[in-house]
């Protein structure tokens, strides 16, 4: 059975991209990548602050705030950059806030972040993706 990159349960936002290893070196620079990813992130929102959690076993955030975490997920060079909604204890206050402010920084979010786009996935687990803006 095939699979593809993992992402959080419960997940909101999702953006993949592909990570291109044949630079002249050969090795791709994870840690500095992650760097990029959380510069971008506290672009996309100032209260993002550090965070070094496991969401599951392959799922790893990397920033937080009051309301979701932003993470990535990896598999054979193909990354899904996520939120994650932190579940809140008084939902009815902090709940609607929190998913008011998932769906405003969800278009910020996803300009951010990601040059591919999730096509489907077969029953085998296998997902297929092209190319933002590629002709359909």
């Amino acid at each position: 059975m095939g699979r593809s990159v993992s992402s959080p349960s419960g997940a909101v936002e999702l953006a993949f991209e592909h990570l291109d290893s044949s630079e002249d070196s050969g090795e791709f620079d994870w840690q500095m990548y992650q760097e990029d990813v959380a510069y971008k992130g506290r672009r996309v929102a100032k209260s993002f602050r550090d965070c070094d959690k496991w969401v599951g076993r392959e799922d790893k955030a990397i920033l937080e705030n009051e309301f979701c975490y932003l993470g990535l997920s990896e598999y054979c060079g193909l990354v899904c950059i996520w939120l994650l909604p932190k579940e809140c204890e008084e939902y009815l206050y902090y709940g609607s806030l929190r998913d008011h402010w998932l769906s405003q920084i969800s278009p910020k979010f996803q300009k951010a972040f990601g040059t591919l786009n999730k096509v489907g996935t077969f029953s085998n687990g296998e997902a297929v993706f092209s190319r933002k803006g590629a002709a359909k």
